[in-house]
């Protein structure tokens, strides 16, 4: 059961249909959130959630756009970097992604309440009308490793794959096996039953360099129509709707090359992957703060599960070099599907404290059930993946601090957040357990009409993949070591 779990840990799969994309990985992928769309929030570890007067309250609790009382309109340029450090069987490798993006821009207007010519204080004060976009996600990522195996050897899992099924069943080039049959990287022992299969390399003379390098680019976004409403300056209130989207594609390679070639007919493999992935949805987000006095807030928020209509493109090919059998490329058909996926609730609590006009400190806390999401089709029931979510997944507990200082027009910040692992520890590897940490500095500049917000996170992560399973024989895995620096600078201007 344990090499089981580590293969389904893995992004490539194998198996004996199309290779496809719709798994536990992207209920995974597409229920976590890693926002990067305001620069004072960033600054803060985003401990946003009762404090306030940012945009992104609109997507953390939308209660806080009515704390402000002036129209704004603003813009989050980003600048974004990521590196990641990889351990395959001794060997470690690094590799990079980064750029610029967008993080968020939009506007809020606010509706001010006045009796005989003065600003209401008791009753319904002000409402406040938000639209715009943030990005919650960003996947652009490249990752390699590589090491030296003289254990086994992808092909034996292709041989594995390929029992039980006879060869003049392999029509077309529609799955890895018929693929590696075409290729010469497996064959036939006699072409009769039980068709068992045996490989292009020597078992017992293997000595092979392995590698494997990932492209990941897209982003996900969240278009959030928000209304906030101040009752007596003490209870806010504000909901949103949410259209988030996705946007993902990812093209991966995974080579093997023999170190002695002339001991054997194989030189080298190549299988290649391509999925590209397309999708949007809806939710809604419901909140309330609690001011019961200048120095304190509270805060509360609901998000309701998003319930998203996602389009997957993909192929697959195989490559092989042989010094005796004909070699060659054979690529499948370029699949498509439609699918349904449906992420879970999210909850969020908060705590803001303030020092007069001289800053605050703020907590925010988010918990959800990572368990909870599920797939659906009309042509396919999802069955063993919803239990591969529901097994390997748990609940997430999301805690940030932040805090911002305030000297005249000048303002400094720091945050710190922590993530518990979203993976189920009884089932999956300790190298495996994803768990997040961040750290934030950011400033900022306010006077007259115009603010301008600088922020900078690191966030630290772990990653872990199985390149392939091997029946009872242990795979080692790769460890990967994922750091991302994000710079954000906030531009706008009240009116």
């Amino acid at each position: 059961m344990k090499f089981i779990i580590l293969f389904l840990l893995s992004f490539m799969i194998l198996g004996s249909g199309i290779v496809t994309a719709q798994n536990h990985i992207e209920a995974l992928r597409y229920s976590q959130n890693f926002y990067q769309s305001d620069a004072r929030a960033l600054g803060m570890g985003n401990a946003m959630g009762a404090v306030g007067g940012s945009f992104i309250g609109s997507i953390l609790n939308p209660a806080g756009l009515a704390i402000s009382k002036r129209n704004e309109i603003f813009i989050t340029p980003a600048l974004i970097q990521t590196n990641a450090n990889s351990l395959y069987r001794g060997n470690m490798e690094s590799d990079g992604a980064g750029g610029m993006r967008i993080g968020n821009a939009g506007i809020s207007l606010t509706t001010l309440n006045y009796s005989l010519g003065k600003l209401v204080t008791e009753g319904w004060v002000n409402y406040t009308f938000a639209f715009g976009f943030n990005r919650t996600n960003d996947f652009h990522q490249n990752t390699f490793y590589a090491g030296f195996n003289q254990d086994n050897s992808i092909m034996q899992a292709l041989a594995l794959d390929a029992q039980g099924i006879d060869p003049l069943d392999f029509e077309d080039y529609n799955s890895r096996e018929s693929q590696a049959y075409f290729a010469y990287l497996i064959n036939p022992v006699g072409g009769q039953e039980p068709f068992e299969y045996y490989t292009a390399l020597d078992d017992s003379a293997i000595d092979i360099v392995q590698q494997k390098s990932i492209q990941r680019r897209g982003a996900a976004n969240d278009i959030t129509f928000s209304f906030a409403a101040n009752y007596s300056n003490k209870l806010y209130l504000g909901l949103t709707l949410g259209i988030p989207t996705i946007g993902f594609h990812e093209r991966s390679t995974y080579r093997e090359v023999n170190r002695n070639p002339e001991e054997t007919n194989f030189e080298s493999l190549e299988l290649r992957e391509s999925i590209d992935t397309r999708g949007f949805g809806v939710h809604g987000i419901f909140g309330l703060i609690y001011r019961p006095s200048a120095a304190a807030r509270f805060g509360l928020s609901v998000e309701t599960p998003t319930n998203f209509r996602i389009n997957d493109n993909y192929s697959f090919s195989t490559t092989s070099e042989l010094l005796i059998d004909d070699d060659g490329t054979f690529t499948s058909d370029e699949g498509e599907f439609d699918y349904n996926l449906t992420t879970p609730l999210k909850l969020r609590t908060s705590g803001a404290f303030f020092f007069e006009d001289n800053g605050f400190l703020s907590v925010d806390y988010m918990f959800s059930n990572i368990s909870k999401s599920s797939l659906t089709s009309d042509l396919y029931d999802f069955f063993s993946e919803n239990r591969n979510i529901e097994n390997f997944y748990r609940s997430v507990h999301d805690v940030k601090f932040g805090g911002e200082f305030r000297y005249d027009t000048y303002y400094l910040r720091a945050g710190l957040g922590f993530a518990t692992t979203p993976f189920n520890d009884d089932l999956v590897p300790k190298a495996a357990n994803s768990s997040s940490r961040s750290y934030s500095l950011g400033g900022g500049f306010r006077e007259n009409n115009v603010f301008l917000d600088l922020g900078w996170q690191l966030t630290s992560r772990k990653e872990f993949e199985v390149p392939y399973e091997l029946g009872e024989t242990a795979v080692p895995g790769a460890e990967m070591r994922m750091n991302r620096n994000l710079f954000l600078l906030t531009i706008g201007t009240r009116f």
